[in-house]
């Protein structure tokens, strides 16, 4: 898989979580998830960190944050996207150093619908996903774990 489609797998599992992330009701936020003594909150702080932790590898710090987690993740994974799109064939990782633009978003895609399926989990909600991102992403599932 190239990288261009790559981008575009990436950018549907994000839209997904984005979509079910902004429909948290406030009651919902401590619930645990499938994630051993976590809660929603702590699912979504974990997501936003790493998210911008990678941002941070080329843009500017963000001025502010949210108080809840919510509000920011649709700006951070903005940010994380754009660094994504612009990486060049490697990308600098703060805790790896120098990777793969493509094992990335590999990783990262499969990243996104699982944590989707720990927040469908924790909000006892359908998880409904179009088969052809499941047919294209599996092979990425099966490498990278």
């Amino acid at each position: 898989m190239n990288l261009t489609d790559l981008l575009r797998l990436n950018a549907t599992a994000l839209a997904l979580i984005g979509h079910d992330v902004a429909l948290i009701p406030d009651s919902a936020l401590t619930r645990p998830t499938p994630c051993d003594g976590w809660t929603v909150t702590d699912l979504l702080q974990h997501m936003n960190e790493r998210h911008d932790a990678v941002a941070q590898t080329v843009l500017d710090p963000l001025d502010q944050h949210s108080s809840d987690p919510r509000d920011d993740f649709a700006r951070i994974t903005s940010r994380w996207t754009a660094v994504l799109q612009t990486a060049g064939p490697e990308l600098n990782l703060p805790s790896q150093g120098p990777v793969s633009t493509e094992w990335v978003l590999g990783v990262h895609t499969v990243d996104m619908l699982v944590h989707r399926w720990d927040l469908a989990s924790a909000l006892q909600t359908p998880l409904p996903v179009p088969a052809k991102l499941v047919e294209a992403v599996l092979p990425l599932a099966r490498a990278s774990t």
